[in-house]
């Protein structure tokens, strides 16, 4: 408790000296102008594409000296085929929207990289930039998450139980199909990033990593390339970008004169292995005792390593 307390404190230090130092309005405005670009060009040009466009606009500002982007690890990560970020939201409940980090990823990714996306992000409704922003998120062949607000919804409305306990099987359910195709992507020559916390955190704290993916890419990713003897080939970006947009970036955002820090790393699944070449022949029911433990371990070790670099940045 004392480390979650320390590192939040540690945030919102490192947060007020940035307002301290806002960028110049002129730098805010062709901040936004590039981005906005950047999706109209992917939405509206044939052959447009949302990764590539947005790299080339991010590097582009960056030249210009309109923000501060430091990357780390870039090469380390070039020829990961899962990729795992963190996500960044607003400062406070209700604030500007966050997630810049999603459109920095970019640096690290390919062309062909595939993101999982929430269902109402790729959705065609008003308004005009909602419409623009689904067309564009929907060139990067997106894996669909749909429906994952519905338990949060159902226990907000103080639901029946045996309400609450039928959404929650649905979203295990979705949650399943959705790493099933993750998986079959990557078997066929894509690469996936996914933000496993399911939801933005708002004081940049690592959240909960969703542990039916983890589960998964245990069965459905680690081991079956152990056995056939194929690289796994995990990587990791860490992001801080709280620093630099410390009221988010929707509209009347403030953006800080201070670098936004990405770093890139391979993840190491040599303790995974080891775990489950321990268990690999038990039988049944303790079979899937020692895989969920299994898939426990995975989630905190993933989300260990994060808090570890996320930490190391904010210190520096």
């Amino acid at each position: 408790m004392e480390q979650v307390e320390h590192f939040e404190e540690l945030y919102h230090e490192r947060m007020e000296e940035a307002r301290q130092c806002p960028l110049p309005i002129e730098n805010k405005n062709k901040f936004t102008r590039g981005v906005v670009a950047a999706f109209l060009r992917s939405s509206l040009i044939p052959g447009g594409h949302l990764t590539r466009e947005m790299r080339d606009a991010i590097s582009s500002l960056c030249e210009q000296g309109v923000f501060q982007l430091r990357l780390d690890g870039v090469s380390e990560v070039a020829d990961c085929d899962l990729f795992f970020g963190n996500h960044q939201g607003p400062k406070r409940a209700g604030g500007p929207q966050g997630g810049i980090e999603v459109l920095f990823s970019t640096q690290f990714v390919k062309n062909t990289t595939r993101y999982v996306l929430r269902e109402n992000l790729i959705q065609y409704r008003w308004s005009v930039s909602q419409f623009i922003m689904a067309r564009a998120m929907r060139k990067p062949n997106p894996i669909v998450v749909k429906e994952n607000d519905r338990l949060r919804k159902v226990r907000e409305q103080k639901a029946p139980w045996a309400e609450i306990k039928q959404a929650a099987i649905g979203l295990k359910q979705e949650r399943q199909r959705v790493a099933a195709e993750v998986f079959r992507a990557i078997e066929a020559g894509a690469s996936v990033t996914i933000y496993p916390e399911g939801t933005r955190s708002s004081t940049g704290r690592i959240l909960p990593f969703v542990s039916d993916f983890m589960r998964q890419t245990i069965t459905d990713y680690i081991i079956p390339r152990m056995l056939a003897g194929k690289p796994r080939r995990i990587g990791l970006i860490v992001a801080e970008t709280l620093q630099t947009f410390p009221d988010g970036v929707g509209k009347g955002a403030l953006l800080c004169d201070r670098p936004s820090t990405l770093r890139g790393l391979r993840y190491d699944t040599g303790a995974i292995e080891a775990e489950y070449q321990k268990m690999r022949h038990l039988k049944h029911q303790d079979y899937e005792t020692a895989m969920t433990r299994l898939s426990r371990t995975l989630a905190l070790s993933l989300r260990d390593t994060f808090k570890r670099e996320l930490r190391a940045i904010l210190q520096k």
